[in-house]
């Protein structure tokens, strides 16, 4: 058996005004509380991706900054000197001797810089 909307609708009217406003229950409370619990639990993943993100850039990061980045470029500076031919040999050594200078915060002692003239090569090693 089916109610016809003009039976439903006079229920309503009749019961309605026995109820005060906070009494009632309408249908779209239930469906707002459930979208309200799914958005909720949606905010909640989306915070905690944030942190795992935001912890693995800092990790990252901390590598990319630290020692490694630093030595390499002290690495690629040395292959520059090198490599520059308007350089004779003793301007090579002296600006491979002059190298550890500008990487003292290389580690916990900074790098040494040796020209080794019979290679013709600058080797740099972090200091121990």
């Amino acid at each position: 058996m089916t109610s016809s909307p003009s039976r439903c609708e006079r229920l309503k009217r009749a019961v309605s005004p026995r109820l005060p406003e906070r009494y009632r229950r309408d249908d779209s409370g239930l469906t707002t509380l459930e979208w309200l619990l799914i958005v909720a639990a949606v905010a909640g993943l989306a915070a905690l991706a944030v942190v795992l993100v935001t912890n693995v850039v800092r990790d990252t990061s901390d590598q990319i900054a630290g020692r490694s980045a630093r030595l390499t470029a002290a690495e690629v500076s040395a292959q520059s000197i090198e490599d520059d031919a308007e350089l004779d040999e003793a301007e090579k050594k002296k600006h491979c001797e002059r190298l550890p200078i500008g990487f003292t915060d290389v580690g916990d002692k900074g790098i040494d810089a040796v020209w080794d003239s019979t290679a013709k090569t600058c080797t740099v090693t972090p200091k121990t």
